[in-house]
């Protein structure tokens, strides 16, 4: 009987404890992850904040950033999931792609759908990535750079020396980047027809520029160090609104060629004098009269035979 019971109570025992006992329901949701920045097709340098979100029901427990299928090492536990991602490593006009790794705290793992970008190691490129972005141009970098651009090589490096807008007319451009001053090795840019209200202080920088077009813009004034750019021979500026030009202009002893035609000055900086009076200069339809005495050498200019002034009452 003791032996009957004893049977009888093990059988009892399996159904006894799964009542009072039953098993925690284990978490299989898996996280939500998207990376932020940078955008879809951006060109990118240096170091980029990657930028990620990430959720999940029960809580996430890291985020991971990995790079063209491999881990980077770079982790963040906690939201905003920013990383500090270096692509000095990567080979100039390279695609590579993002992807951020969620992990949440039942080890669900997530991949966000991957962001492509290409590393540009060309800073003159960069800078015309930022002329496109500032103006809002419709065009890819590259085809852009294709179309308007032309490289020399510099010490194993290709660097912009010749800037060719003048075709570009799709969207008018009506602002140069701060960057542009960094093109050291800039010596041909022609900018006419488009719609510049004025000039970055960077422009002066350009120590090597020959040839300068800014003709047929919508300037009315010109930086005050604009003379700084001794290097030219050749400088288109017709077609402006120019009222003035500042004392700095007669250090541009280099000119061979001036065109400042149907523009609205009405003077010149005595500094003008300094300029060279055998050069091809364009003077007409100004607010300028010959028998105004504001600079002592103007006389040279209007008898020299390469003078074009046509606004003489």
């Amino acid at each position: 009987m003791k032996k009957y019971l004893f049977i009888v109570l093990l059988g009892f025992i399996p159904f006894w404890g799964c009542d009072d006992n039953q098993l925690e329901e284990v978490d299989t949701i898996s996280p939500n992850a998207v990376v932020t920045n940078p955008v879809e097709n951006e060109y990118v340098n240096g170091i980029i904040s990657v930028t990620c979100m990430a959720s999940d029901n029960e809580g996430i427990e890291r985020v991971e950033l990995w790079v063209d299928g491999l881990y980077t090492g770079l982790v963040d536990i906690e939201e905003p999931y920013v990383f500090e991602w270096s692509t000095a490593d990567y080979d100039d006009n390279t695609f590579h792609s993002l992807i951020a790794r969620a992990i949440d705290i039942n080890g669900n793992v997530t991949d966000s759908e991957p962001v492509k970008v290409t590393v540009i190691q060309n800073t003159d490129i960069l800078v015309i990535r930022d002329l496109i972005d500032l103006n809002y141009l419709n065009i890819d970098l590259f085809e852009f750079v294709n179309s308007y651009c032309s490289f020399t090589n510099i010490n194993g490096n290709s660097r912009l020396r010749s800037l060719y807008l003048n075709n570009y007319e799709n969207n008018k451009i009506f602002i140069l980047p701060e960057s542009f001053g960094t093109l050291n090795y800039l010596e041909h840019f022609y900018i006419p027809n488009q719609s510049l209200t004025s000039l970055p202080e960077s422009l002066v920088n350009l120590n090597n520029l020959k040839v300068l077009d800014l003709s047929s813009n919508q300037l009315t004034s010109l930086p005050d160090s604009f003379g700084n750019l001794i290097g030219l021979t050749t400088l288109y500026l017709e077609y402006n609104q120019l009222t003035s030009l500042p004392d700095s202009f007669g250090n541009l002893i280099g000119l061979t060629t001036l065109y400042l035609d149907n523009n609205q000055l009405t003077s010149l900086p005595a500094t003008f004098c300094n300029l060279n009076y055998d050069m091809y200069i364009r003077l007409y339809n100004n607010m300028l009269y010959c028998n105004t005495n504001w600079i002592s050498c103007i006389d040279a200019f209007w008898n020299s035979s390469n003078t074009y002034s046509q606004n003489c009452n």
